[in-house]
């Protein structure tokens, strides 16, 4: 069980679709869902996906999440990033895997100090769109 928590366009949430696990994505832009769909209608790689921000939709509980370049967008609203770090403790259960925005030591407290995941992991450092980012895995 995944969830590809700001899924974008669906990208990892259909690899992981391909590959047998049960998926669900969170995506709140609605160009982003429109292509999304459009991409799973195309490569036969449904998945359930939910067109709503992360810390206000209705779901289950996951072995895996992928919060890839998102946390950063949601952390600088105090209200905001305390609903989305009580979601994302509820809705884990075992592993993280997140990429940074352009503040990963800040970032990793914050989910740190605010959720059950205690161990973490660096992968790689990662460079996208003009910003140096850290790619890990957060482990309960």
């Amino acid at each position: 069980r995944v969830v590809d928590i700001g899924c974008n366009i669906g990208y990892h949430a259909r690899c992981f679709t391909r590959e047998g696990a049960s998926v669900t994505g969170i995506e709140h832009d609605a160009d982003h869902c429109r292509m999304l769909k459009a991409l799973n209608d195309l490569e036969h790689t449904h998945f359930q996906w939910i067109p709503k921000p992360f810390e206000g939709a209705s779901i289950g509980s996951y072995d895996i999440g992928i919060m890839l370049t998102v946390f950063y967008h949601v952390m600088k609203n105090e209200e905001v990033c305390r609903a989305f770090l009580d979601k994302l403790d509820q809705s884990v259960e075992q592993l993280l895997f997140w990429e940074s925005g352009d503040d990963p030591r800040k970032e990793k407290r914050l989910i740190q100090e605010n959720t059950g995941f205690t161990r973490y992991e660096k992968l790689a450092d990662t460079f996208g769109t003009g910003k140096l980012r850290e790619l890990g895995v957060f482990q309960k």
